[in-house]
């Protein structure tokens, strides 16, 4: 089993992966993935249960905090949409996270070409570092806000997969539409805001590949609140295999 990250470092998971993805940092991800106060594993206790919505169907289960708003909960588009199928969507209004599950079917080479219809994009035999890169272009393509506002493609910035699930972190700076601001060298730079999208993907036996991606802007997985209900979210997600 192999944690890859932009700068090709690879190490064993054999001391759990879960431990692995709290340790990996991209050269990419230095001037995003600052020190954070929130916990890395926050497990929800009885207590805080009443605070959550289970969310639970045949191909995946969760836990959303009451105060989210539920936009999608069952699947909206057809099945030969480019973009896969939408299966659950839900976005905390206060402070911008959201929570998409979406189905898509990667196929071998041989089955894209003979039956196209059954096939969203070619995948590789073993789940790889180009694989991870078509599900976040195919993500970016989702994002309509994002592309109305011009943001540039999203940045991949670790994958760490094992033989049950794969989990992906990735950024996106989005222009703000502000002002641009200078800089204390006296650089002028766009104003934009850096969301961070953590997944978990896993491909399934009768549904094709089901990815859980949970974004939110950066300064919210920071803060010791806010930043441990993403982390119990993203903890609570199963995909049935």
């Amino acid at each position: 089993y192999v944690t890859t990250t932009k700068n090709n470092c690879k190490s064993s998971l054999k001391n759990g992966r879960r431990n692995a993805l709290t340790k990996i940092v991209s050269t990419t991800a230095s001037l995003v993935l600052l020190p954070t106060i929130a916990p890395a594993n926050a497990i929800i206790t009885d207590d805080e249960k009443k605070l959550f919505k289970t969310i639970q169907t045949d191909q995946f289960s969760m836990m959303v905090p009451s105060s989210w708003t539920i936009i999608t909960s069952s699947p909206t588009t057809k099945k030969n949409d480019e973009n896969g199928i939408l299966l659950f969507s839900s976005i905390d209004l206060q402070g911008g996270a959201t929570l998409t599950v979406v189905q898509e079917r990667g196929c071998l080479p041989q089955q894209y070409f003979d039956q196209p219809e059954l096939c969203d994009f070619v995948a590789s035999e073993k789940f790889t570092e180009k694989d991870a890169e078509k599900l976040l272009v195919r993500r970016d393509e989702r994002e309509q806000t994002a592309k109305v506002l011009g943001a540039p493609p999203s940045i991949l910035e670790s994958i760490i997969s094992d033989e049950d699930m794969i989990e992906l972190v990735a950024r996106t700076e989005i222009p703000t539409g502000a002002p641009p601001k200078k800089d204390v060298i006296g650089r002028i730079t766009e104003s934009t805001i850096i969301r961070l999208a953590k997944a978990r993907v896993a491909n399934t036996t009768n549904n094709g590949l089901i990815s859980v991606w949970l974004s939110a802007p950066l300064d919210e997985w920071q803060k010791l609140v806010s930043g441990t209900r993403l982390q119990q979210v993203l903890q609570s997600i199963q995909i049935n295999k």
